[in-house]
């Protein structure tokens, strides 16, 4: 790994508690974890500092000043006033797996000595609210070696069977695609498997599970729930198409993710989404929340044999363009050295 840097003390980073807990699979963790683990791997000393919504303002509070201090967007979400006093002792970057939602956390953003963005699209959106561009870095999240390396699975004849992974959650849309789908049962041979953990929302989850189980298509519907390590391997390797219809999304892991194994991908233009999935050869987009065109996509990608196999041969034929996760490390520590010197601005009273 390029861009090795030595600092005298440890870098604190500021992770959900849920970092490790296998059942509280995201994309943020996962980015966190590999981060945490690569920035070890790479020489650095990193001690975790793992916080939940009511014990992050007393643990950023008692966080020593004079180091470099790396904390997770969703855990400086729950203390941003603590945040913002954490970066007139200490040396703040603030990992973006989302945009902020408050004016209280903007400023945090806003303050920090560097943001790391993950996507190109969430720097832009940063800096269109106000955070000075040079304290954007990007660090795109990376996949697992072996991914690329594993053979791929030949389409199934219909090209039917549908994953979509991630967290049940409003903002990624999987109500819209169960939407989509519930006008193609006049289609033969599709299934759906959602992947996703139904903690960080439940009422959604809940809601979404029941009316999808009451409508026709029920039968050709799986809701897995968290799904991790072989088994996961296993989704992916059974699917012909993966679906993202997110509302709003920074990057979209579970994208990258597909690509790197050599699978299509069908997503919604929201955010980084676009950025994941961009090779236009390998994947199909469309307009976010736009039930109709995912209806039509779909149906188009079942009854298309020379579509599903043109995108199929486009998704092996750019596996080997996935990143890695040391490449994702070493865009962060290429980041270090400049806000450890960083001259910051003036930090609100």
């Amino acid at each position: 790994m390029s861009g090795m840097v030595s600092f005298s003390d440890s870098i604190a980073f500021v992770v959900p508690a849920t970092i490790d807990d296998d059942e509280r699979v995201s994309g943020g963790n996962l980015y966190d974890r590999r981060l945490r683990d690569g920035l070890r791997a790479a020489g650095l000393r990193v001690e975790t500092v793992a916080v939940d919504a009511e014990g992050a303002a007393a643990a950023v509070r008692g966080l020593r000043g004079g180091r470099t201090v790396i904390v997770d967007g969703l855990a400086g979400s729950w203390a941003p006033a603590h945040l913002v006093e954490l970066t007139r002792r200490a040396h703040v970057i603030v990992l973006a797996h989302m945009l902020p939602h408050t004016p209280a956390e903007w400023t945090a953003f806003c303050v920090a000595d560097g943001v790391v963005a993950t996507s190109e699209w969430t720097r832009a959106a940063l800096v269109a609210h106000g955070v000075r561009r040079e304290r954007v870095s990007v660090a795109r999240p990376g996949v697992d070696e072996r991914h690329r390396l594993a053979a791929t699975t030949a389409l199934s004849p219909g090209g039917g069977r549908l994953l979509c992974v991630g967290t049940l959650a409003e903002h990624k849309g999987q109500h819209a695609l169960v939407a989509a789908l519930g006008t193609l049962g006049d289609v033969a041979g599709w299934t759906l498997e959602v992947a996703g953990s139904a903690d960080t929302d439940p009422a959604y989850a809940s809601s979404l599970v029941t009316a999808a189980l009451a409508t026709a298509i029920a039968d050709r519907l799986t809701f897995s729930g968290v799904v991790t390590g072989p088994a996961l391997d296993r989704a992916y390797d059974r699917a012909d198409l993966v679906v993202a219809p997110s509302l709003s999304e920074s990057y979209g892991m579970a994208v990258a993710e597909a690509q790197a194994r050599g699978i299509p991908v069908l997503v919604s233009d929201a955010g980084g989404l676009v950025e994941a999935a961009r090779h236009a050869d390998a994947a199909l987009r469309v307009p976010a929340g736009d039930v109709p065109a995912l209806a039509a996509a779909l149906r188009r990608w079942l009854g298309d044999r020379d579509l599903r196999d043109a995108l199929a041969a486009g998704a092996r034929d750019r596996r080997h363009e996935a990143r890695a996760w040391d490449d994702t490390v070493s865009d962060v520590v290429r980041a270090l050295p400049r806000v450890a010197r960083g001259a910051r601005d003036e930090v609100p009273a």
